[in-house]
This record gives structure tokens, sequence and C-alpha cells, in this order.
């Protein structure tokens, strides 16, 4: 149990999130859309990675290509079939880490032709290494999950 809670504690320090896409999550963007890209804090692995556009009615938008990280390794891309229909898009990506560690996700953005394009958004110096795992963030996990323990086995006893 101690270390299914350490586990649970430490998976979203190990876990990739991004840092930004092109188009945003949430924004209205318009002009020729082509393109989406993702980008990342760490480095990533092209292994498994995956991104799909699904359109309004939840058909997907067709891929020129496959998934495609530029040179510095943080930002994957795909091209897709140019956007024609307003309405909301989703994107669903599966990305790994140069650790290993493989993360879905999942963002809405809106098309409006007549809308600005969208924002490039800032590949930031990566925060990750080929480390591996985050060991703090599991032995920090760790602590708590003893400390919750001893605190309910401590009250435990004061009940009998």
């Amino acid at each position: 149990m101690v270390l299914g809670v350490a586990l649970v504690a430490a998976m979203p320090a190990i876990a990739h999130g991004p840092v930004g896409a092109e188009p945003a999550p949430g924004a209205t963007v318009g002009g020729e859309i082509d393109e989406v890209a993702i980008i990342f804090p760490e480095l990533m692995s092209p292994d498994g990675m995956a991104i799909a556009v699904s359109d309004p009615d939840g058909a997907e938008v067709p891929q020129l290509s496959s998934v495609t990280l530029d040179d510095n390794e943080q930002v994957a891309r795909v091209q897709i079939e140019q956007l024609t229909e307003p309405g909301e898009y989703r994107v669903d990506y599966r990305v790994s880490g140069i650790d290993g560690v493989t993360t879905p996700g999942a963002y809405v953005f809106s098309y409006e032709p007549s809308a600005d394009p969208p924002v490039p958004v800032p590949v930031p110096e990566p925060v990750l290494t080929a480390s591996g795992p985050n060991w703090g963030a599991f032995a920090l996990g760790l602590v708590a999950a003893g400390a919750i323990l001893y605190f309910f086995s401590r009250n435990a006893r004061r009940a009998e």
C-alpha cells in the first residue's frame, strides 16, 4: 500500500505536460491552419508519439504526415489537411519523454476563418535530460505515505 501511495504521489512530477501548443488550448484561431504543434519543457522521444485532430463533428482530420520532433526534441508537430469548417476542434496526443514515461493528453481550440492566426509559442530551455525518473519526488511520496500510515496507526491504537 505504501508503494502504491508513493507512486501516485510521484506521478505528477514525472508526467510530461506541454507548456504550449499552436493552436493554443482554448484559443480561437483563423488563417491557414494546416499543422498542430505541441511544445514541451523537456526532451521528448519519438517512440509511441501520436497526435490526432478531430473536427467539430468528431471526425478525424486527415494527417498529411506522421508526428515529428523538431531538432531540439521539444516540439512535436503533425501536418494536417487545412481546416475549413468553423467550430471547436479537439487535439488528442500521446507523448513519451526520453525517460520512457508515456503521457496522454487532450485539449480543444476553435477555428474561425476570420480570426487572427495562432500566436507562436517560445520553446523553453529543456528541464529534463536523460537522467530518468524523478527519484526525489518518489522519495517524497514515500515519506508522505509513511506519515499518513503513522497517523492512522497511532489514532487506531488510541481508539482501542
